[in-house]
């Protein structure tokens, strides 16, 4: 695995020495560090054994070893100097080391390919609130379930860190030899009716862990997914009734508002014929007024013509 040379001497030396760490513990477990698989001829091996030119063969591999499994889940998380990486590494060992010995392999090879995702900090957070959790499985069913919280972690890489948090705080409410199918459940009832809801699958469990003692039931992994399902076919129902309603409302307020928008075009119409009756009625007075201020002034040019003649006709006179 290289080492970025620009970074400070003493990051890569701490970097280094979990690597050491990592890499005894590998061995310890026998896990394979360097990429495992067989090489394949396709031209044939006497065609390799004759030119042996690396081209006529090709390296199938068949487990990626777990140095190419941390280089790849860096990548993946965005670790990108010594100490992100070294925290990881980190965390990682806690986490083995809390799990028995002969569950100890899977979860060193399984963690960093499923559980390192999106950031540093959500991969150390997911990392380390599953240590808590296998702390409170039974032993014999640990490697079902590093197994499944893989598989679903993979199907779920948004959800993961928010689904670990609500089973750490839940299934200890759980007899011990109870929990990983409780968890199992948990998972399902995820996959089948809160995927994107994990706050209301949360509240919903913690309902029903709260009534455990109540049903004094000895199998409430089945129990919490009947739970699960009468809780959702309710929820529909619900749901179902309050969008009539909805629909309902809408329809009536549309038919209102249609009855309003013709009643207020009708008031319109009104006005505008009001308004075209008073115009009209003003155009008429000032016709009217017109004429009479005609009519007047053609009277008193009239009286005037008649005065200017008979003044005329009396200067005759005189004259």
């Amino acid at each position: 695995m290289k080492i970025n040379i620009t970074e400070p001497a003493a990051d890569k030396l701490l970097l280094h020495k979990s690597l050491e760490k990592i890499r005894l513990v590998a061995y310890e477990l026998k896990a394979s560090w360097e990429p495992i698989g067989e090489y394949y001829y396709p031209y044939g091996y006497d065609s390799y054994i004759y030119f042996r030119n690396e081209q006529t063969r090709q390296f199938i591999v068949k487990e990626p070893g777990l140095g190419n499994t941390l280089k790849t889940a860096f990548n993946r998380c965005n670790a990108t100097n010594s100490i992100q990486k070294k925290a990881l590494i980190d965390t990682l060992l806690y986490l083995v080391k809390a799990a028995p010995k002969a569950y100890r392999k899977p979860f060193l090879e399984r963690v960093p390919e499923h559980f390192w995702s999106n950031s540093v900090d959500e991969s150390i957070q997911k990392t380390d609130v599953f240590r808590r959790i296998i702390l409170q499985q039974d032993t014999s069913k640990l490697k079902l379930v590093i197994e499944e919280t893989a598989n679903f972690l993979s199907r779920n890489p948004s959800d993961g860190l928010p689904f670990l948090l609500m089973a750490d705080t839940l299934i200890s409410k759980v007899d011990q030899d109870r929990r990983s199918q409780f968890l199992f459940s948990m998972m399902q009832g995820f996959s089948w009716w809160f995927d994107g809801k994990i706050e209301d699958q949360a509240r919903i469990t913690y309902s029903f862990v709260s009534r455990i003692k109540e049903l004094g039931d000895t199998t409430p992994a089945n129990r919490l997914l009947a739970f699960y399902y009468l809780y959702m076919e309710k929820n529909q129902k619900r749901e179902a009734s309050i969008d009539s309603i909805e629909v309902a409302y809408v329809e009536q307020t549309a038919i209102a508002e249609s009855d309003y928008m013709i009643k207020k075009e009708k008031d319109k119409g009104r006005l505008r014929l009001a308004l075209y009756g008073f115009g009209a009625g003003i155009i008429t007075i000032s016709l009217v007024a017109l004429i009479l201020v005609l009519l007047s002034i053609h009277k008193y040019i009239k009286q005037l013509t008649e005065t200017i003649d008979k003044l005329i006709i009396e200067n005759k006179a005189k004259l």
